[in-house]
């Protein structure tokens, strides 16, 4: 099967799963490396015989500096050449680091920005990103060596929302091998070479090491996130039943009930009421509310004037600026 094929496959899959590709405009993600020129090809011959249309969209992340532009020009060309639709934003993506956030983290916040504004101008966009089994992989191994839960170790989702991945089951060398095959013109970012980003360190030092050990590592990371996949489903909708089942009203929550729940669905619980307002907790805090309750009291400050607060067989999120 090749990379046409797999795509189709998975094109089906999500039809089959969301039923919302029929007539859709997709919009695929276009940096000019040969993953998105792969997938802006792959869609192209894939639009009639599915039913929808295909535009692509660029960011401009001006990092690189000349080459930055360059690849924006070299986007814009292709586009021109295939008789595509290019929607392009441009973003200062250094203007947004922050102490807590790496340059990385900025490029996707921006991209994912423009993608939600794209989707949101018009309900039949759907946005494809050229994520591989090979990115897959690696996202896997950066939140295990950061630290992670079952989520973490799910990957990358071949659907979320109305964001598709169709090369997910597509290793990068599976990738390249269409693009010669196909003599497709692609750009190459020499940052990716470089180990000064977290994500190059793990695919140019530890996957081929991987790979050593296992030939089809990528493959059988893929089939593992699939798995966890349906653990991670079935574990959020008991969590959905089980808080639905823990309201008492006003924001609180039986404490008596929801500690005589397994930890897993427990915890789970616990992160989806501070997520209600906006509050999103890191493991620590998570394990200090489960004592609290475990204790039958407690309170703890979890951001700026933001307590979660055990009492009474209620544990509840209180912003103390608002009682003043």
């Amino acid at each position: 099967m090749n990379v046409t094929e797999k795509i189709r496959a998975e094109m089906n899959a999500f039809e089959q799963a969301a039923a919302t590709y029929k007539d859709a405009r997709i919009i695929t993600a276009l940096s000019g490396g040969a993953d998105s020129v792969v997938l802006l090809f792959a869609l192209l011959s894939l639009r009639k015989d599915l039913g929808f249309s295909v535009e692509a969209c660029h960011v401009n992340h001006n990092l690189r500096g000349i080459e930055s532009d360059s690849d924006e020009r070299f986007c814009e060309q292709l586009c021109a050449d295939w008789n595509v639709i290019l929607h392009k934003r441009s973003v200062n993506v250094n203007g947004m680091k922050t102490t807590h956030r790496s340059i990385e983290d900025c490029a996707r916040i921006a991209r994912y920005d423009f993608f939600e504004a794209l989707i949101a101008a018009d309900p039949q966009t759907v946005i494809a990103t050229a994520h591989n089994a090979s990115d897959n992989a690696e996202t896997i191994l950066l939140n295990l060596a950061r630290g992670t839960g079952l989520k973490g170790l799910c990957g990358i989702p071949p659907v979320r929302g109305r964001i598709i991945r169709p090369l997910l089951t597509c290793g990068a060398e599976e990738v390249r091998a269409f693009a010669a095959a196909n003599g497709l013109r692609f750009v190459t970012d020499a940052t990716n070479f470089s180990d000064d980003y977290t994500r190059n360190k793990i695919r140019n030092k530890i996957m081929p090491v991987l790979r050593e050990i296992n030939p089809s590592f990528e493959a059988a990371a893929g089939r593992t996130s699939d798995i966890l996949r349906e653990d991670e489903r079935f574990l959020s909708q008991s969590t959905r039943f089980a808080m639905s089942a823990l309201r008492i009203g006003g924001g609180r929550y039986d404490a008596k009930k929801l500690i005589s729940l397994p930890a897993s669905v427990r915890r789970r619980i616990i992160a989806d009421i501070l997520a209600e307002n906006n509050l999103y907790p890191s493991h620590f805090q998570v394990i200090k509310i489960d004592e609290m309750l475990a204790d039958g009291h407690g309170k703890l400050n979890i951001a700026r004037d933001f307590f979660v607060i055990v009492r009474k067989d209620a544990v509840f999120v209180e912003n103390i600026q608002q009682n003043y």
